[in-house]
Parts: structure tokens; sequence; C-alpha cells
């Protein structure tokens, strides 16, 4: 089954992503920030359960609001409101500031989503940006899908949210990517993954419950 995009509400898409999981049997969010990295270059193992390999502008981690680019070309939106300072995946020096960067699972997950800072794509000509996933990991095997940014402009350092679900739960891989075709810089404040627990981890946490109840059945006899 093809990947459900969510892309084109820019004030609540990560809401929208996240009910979405969260609708699925057992379906949860686990939040990747940033904020949870050091300052320097993004380590691929940071993150438990997923490897992050990045390429051009997002091979670091650096303190600030956004990368604060002007820009005054309609339609603008606001997204999901202003990023404050935080550590955000990017690298202020690349130049262009083209970039990729790849998730890979340790198991195949349901959903994955990335809350963007200082977007820039108001035109078909602008800052294309897409998220693809695949069954296979670092970004083999068969395509998913793909979700495309809407055609606003994010400007100075406004939140945007591009996600991905599928029922089927079989991402291994999801492979984020800026174009910058005109030369207009972005950065990640954070990941969202959408998992769905392994039959074997409901089993653990269901255990306790059933002795629990098991205990209090022994004590009413």
């Amino acid at each position: 089954m093809a990947v459900i995009p969510y892309t084109a509400n820019p004030a609540s898409n990560s809401t929208d992503w996240a009910n979405a999981v969260t609708a699925l049997p057992n379906g949860a969010v686990e939040i990747l920030d940033f904020d949870a990295h050091a300052l320097g270059t993004l380590a691929p193992n940071n993150f438990v359960g997923v490897t992050l390999t990045g390429a051009g502008v997002f091979t670091s981690v650096e303190f600030s609001a956004g990368p604060g680019n002007p820009g005054s070309r309609p339609p603008a939106s606001n997204g999901e409101g202003l990023h404050g300072a935080s550590n955000i995946l990017f690298n202020s020096a690349q130049l262009p500031p083209t970039g990729s960067l790849t998730a890979t699972f340790d198991r195949a997950v349901s959903g994955f989503g990335v809350m963007t800072i200082d977007l820039f794509n108001p035109t078909s000509n602008g800052n294309r940006v897409t998220l693809e996933a695949f069954d296979g990991p670092d970004g083999s095997g068969n395509s998913l899908g793909v979700a495309t940014a809407a055609q606003f402009e994010f400007q100075q350092n406004f939140l945007y949210f591009l996600g991905l679900t599928i029922d089927a739960n079989n991402i291994r891989s999801a492979v984020f990517t800026s174009f910058a075709t005109d030369g207009d810089q972005m950065a990640i404040d954070h990941l969202a993954v959408g998992t769905i627990p392994e039959p074997s981890s409901m089993t653990m946490l269901l255990l306790p419950l059933a002795i629990l109840c098991f205990g209090r059945r022994r004590r009413k006899r």
C-alpha cells in the first residue's frame, strides 16, 4: 500500500500525522529531538533504533533559531509557529545549501516526519523538498511513495512539517532531500517516527498485567 503524505496543511501537518499514527493498532509516536544531540558533526547512532546519514547542509548540529533567511515572495505562511533557539540539524557553512538526510530503522515503522525551519518554497522553481519512503535500508528496495513540500514561504525561521504514514508498517528507511535550487538555506528541528510495537514487545508489556490479574484471582479463593 502506498504512503499517505501530510504536507498540505502547514498549520497542522504534525498533528494530523501524529493522529494518523496513533490511530493504527498500538501505534505510537517517538520524537528524535536534536537537543538530545551534542553540538558538532552528526552522530549516525545518536538515537536508539535508527541510523541517520546526513549529506550537505544536514551534516552537523548547531545551536540556532534557524537560517534566518529574509523573504517576501507570496504565498507566505507561519506554518506551525516561530522556532526558538535550540539544537538544530544544520551546517551553516554549506554552500550551495543542498543536502539530504537518510534514516534507516532497525525494524520497520509505520511513519516518518521532519520538522523543518525556514523553508522557502513559494513556487515550483523554489527550494523543492521531498520525503521518500523505502522498504529497504539506506534508501534501497522499492519506493513506497513520496511527500513533497507545499508551496509556501516559511521565513524567517517558521516551522513546517513534512510527514508520511503507511498502515502496512513496512517503512525500513526514509530519505529527506532539499534540492535548494534557488540557493536558500533550511534546517531541521526534530524528527518524528511512527512505531508499532512488535508482538514480542506487546507480550512483555502485557505479562505484568497478566501476573497481577492472576495474583488477584488467587487471593480471592
